[in-house]
């Protein structure tokens, strides 16, 4: 299984590096399927991997939840996730 594993993340690799040429609707389901198929190889094992949590409290957040509409908290919260999403990645 571990062949098999590191041929998938091999794959995954050289379609990452093909990004720019293929465009992200060709590579970004390609590396979806391999990264499940990575991820059910992963769990028959058992093998255990590092799991980093985000926790964000935004101070105001609930009393601005209150008074913007859901589509407008949104728009204000998520360049913020965002941004922290790529620092846990």
């Amino acid at each position: 299984m571990t062949q098999d594993r590191s041929a998938l993340e091999h794959a995954v690799a050289a379609l990452e590096a093909q990004r720019g040429a293929l465009g992200d609707a060709v590579v970004g389901p390609a590396i979806a399927a391999l990264r499940e198929r990575i991820a059910a190889i992963r769990a028959e094992s058992g093998e255990l991997r590092p799991l980093t949590i985000l926790f964000v409290d935004a101070v105001g957040s609930t009393a601005m939840g209150q008074r913007l509409d859901p589509e407008a908290m949104h728009d204000v919260l998520a360049p913020a996730l965002r941004r922290f999403a790529a620092s846990v990645r």
